[in-house]
């Protein structure tokens, strides 16, 4: 039961991650901003993956943690200028929903092994990428602290972890 319930999820999130990606660029309008509210709000949909039900849209629960992540990424901003107040991002987001859940599929029976796909594919891609990915997503890391224990600035870190993220799904999809 447990296996096919994260298939039908990791299907679920392979299949929007397209639309999902396009919706926080728009905001970010930055690729590695993107990629990090992206991992953020996908390891949070992991955490709270028993709260999903599948009888429901995929794409509105989904949205809420990137939402939830978008709103995280702004308050660090801190001083600097916002781009969007509170109720554009609500409006764009509930846009997005109803755009992207009126494509969703269902598609149970795909994914059979993205996760043991996943896990290879660190282990072939860039060691110098491993390591940052694993600090990052195993560890749980923040990039400056990564940095810090790597001795590097932590642009590299960002840069190494868009790269890395790059090649694993290249393995991935080439599978």
């Amino acid at each position: 039961m447990e296996e096919n319930l994260t298939k039908e999820f990791l299907g679920n999130f392979k299949q929007g991650e397209s639309d999902f990606r396009s919706y926080i660029f728009s905001i970010v309008r930055n690729e590695v901003e993107m990629e990090n509210i992206l991992q953020d709000a996908y390891l949070k949909m992991i955490e709270k993956k028993d709260s999903y039900d599948n009888t429901k849209l995929f794409t509105p629960w989904a949205m809420g943690f990137i939402i939830m992540q978008i709103r995280r990424w702004r308050q660090k901003l801190g001083r600097e200028k916002l781009v969007f107040a509170d109720d554009t991002i609500e409006l764009m987001s509930q846009t997005a929903i109803d755009e992207f859940s009126s494509r969703e599929i269902d598609i149970k029976e795909n994914n059979n092994s993205i996760i043991s796909d996943i896990l290879l594919g660190i282990s072939k891609i860039n060691p110098k990428y491993a390591e940052i990915i694993k600090m990052k997503y195993f560890d749980n890391l923040e990039s400056k602290e990564i940095a810090k224990r790597l001795n590097i600035n932590e642009g590299s870190v960002e840069m190494s972890l868009t790269r890395g993220r790059r090649e694993l799904k290249n393995f991935v999809l080439n599978q």
